[in-house]
């Protein structure tokens, strides 16, 4: 079974790769690294931020996995070995015939279309190393892991980092409670030298087996198998979009912070973000139909939200009609594993 890529597709992207542990576009902007994307709605005010989403007529089998995928990001609650299945682009395809999983698909679509989010993986050239926007070659270091610390880059000094890390330790899966800002998640090659580090990790299955954290992935990761399910998010995914919760000012405290909201609704007409079945390119099953918009701060423009594209009255989600989906069981369970099951006394 192929390798199917997560993509974002709109007016923007269409001729342009996208990453993440990232910010959607930061590779193109002219002040990268520095680059924030927030999600629709937020013009800098804070408080609580609502983004409504909504199921097209006719698409109502969307509405449990999608209501599930709501809810898994709404908790906020990074875990590890959140991956079942998951193959690395390098990997090549597992060869199961089992259907797509439609939470995991719709997981990963709303960390783009709601967070503001990219890959974290430098996916155009298929692989799984961290990207940098201006690197003529990465190559795997000592420990032969795409994506971790040790990674070589070339040329340097000069290569723009666009992936964000946590300074103390460039470890893209740690769970603890420290404050995500300016002052501790950085996109600074200097910073990197506090961890003993040649480049900023990547969220992927590589980096989290080399780290001693079996089936852990990044839910931003641009490929997966077939066979793949998410069961939540790792840090990497909700510590980039508390970064970009601390507001215009990047620090935790300040009148900008908000909070996210995202709300499930039943009326199209009140919804920031359209989910709906449509057939797309064979290969593609879901994408993103969105653009950005500038957040004028008056000093320098890094900060932008997720708006609809051109033509659009909402950010529009797009589930391949055409693919063979798992609606009902979303984490093996079909395939007799049931290791994910509370065993009932």
């Amino acid at each position: 079974m192929r390798i199917l890529l997560y993509i974002l597709s709109s007016l923007v992207f269409l001729t342009s790769p996208v990453f993440s542990g990232v910010f959607t576009k930061a590779h193109l902007s002219t002040f990268e690294p520095y680059i924030v994307v927030h999600p629709p709605g937020y013009v800098g005010t804070g408080g609580p931020l609502d983004v409504k989403i909504c199921i097209a007529p006719g698409s109502s089998t969307i509405a449990p996995p999608l209501i599930s995928a709501i809810e898994t990001w709404m908790a906020f609650s990074p875990i590890t070995q959140n991956c079942e299945g998951c193959r690395l682009w390098e990997e090549g395809a597992s060869g199961s015939t089992a259907p797509l999983s439609m939470e995991s698909s719709i997981l990963h679509e709303l960390g783009h279309c709601a967070m503001g989010l990219g890959h974290v993986n430098w996916d155009v050239l298929n692989n799984s190393f961290t990207n940098s926007r201006d690197a003529a070659t990465i190559t795997a270091g000592t420990d032969v892991t795409r994506g971790s610390k040790d990674d070589i880059v070339s040329p340097l000094p000069g290569s723009h980092v666009i992936h964000w890390f946590r300074k103390a330790d460039n470890n893209p899966f740690v769970i603890d409670g420290t404050v995500i800002d300016s002052a501790t998640f950085t996109r600074a090659i200097i910073d990197l030298s506090t961890s003993g580090s040649l480049w900023p990790a990547s969220g992927n299955r590589g980096v989290g087996d080399l780290l001693g954290l079996m089936n852990t992935q990044s839910v931003m990761y641009s490929g997966t198998d077939v066979a793949q399910r998410y069961a939540g998010l790792v840090a990497d995914d909700i510590n980039t979009v508390r970064l970009g919760m601390v507001g215009l000012d990047l620090t935790v405290g300040g009148g900008d912070d908000y909070t996210i909201n995202l709300i499930y609704v039943g009326d199209c007409a009140d919804a920031d973000i359209e989910v709906r079945f449509e057939s797309l390119n064979p290969g593609v099953p879901a994408l993103c139909r969105s653009d950005l918009a500038l957040i004028p701060t008056g000093l320098l423009e890094i900060h932008h939200r997720i708006v609809p594209a051109p033509g659009d009255a909402r950010i529009i989600l797009k589930i391949n009609q055409d693919e063979t989906w798992d609606v009902v069981f979303a984490n093996g369970f079909e395939e007799g594993d049931h290791s994910q099951w509370i065993a009932v006394p």
